[in-house]
């Protein structure tokens, strides 16, 4: 529900999914192929290891896990 109301308030096309990201920087997103992408933000969504790597982070290991239930 969260990341369609969040697309839906984007201009079309500036949405680039299942594209394997190598860095994200200050000014955008490094591509796997080195295609830089501009960007003023970026929402990284993912793991908590693969955040660190993505964004050149120490990995914390005592991070704990958190699970939402709706009901």
């Amino acid at each position: 529900a969260l990341p369609t109301a969040m697309a839906a308030q984007l201009p079309s096309g500036c949405l680039k999914l299942n594209t394997l990201v190598k860095a994200v920087q200050s000014d955008g997103v490094r591509l796997a192929d080195d295609t830089f992408i501009p960007a003023q933000a970026v929402v990284v969504a993912t793991d908590g290891l693969a955040a660190c790597r993505l964004l050149n982070l120490p990995f914390q290991v005592g991070q704990r896990s958190v699970t939402c239930l709706y009901y």
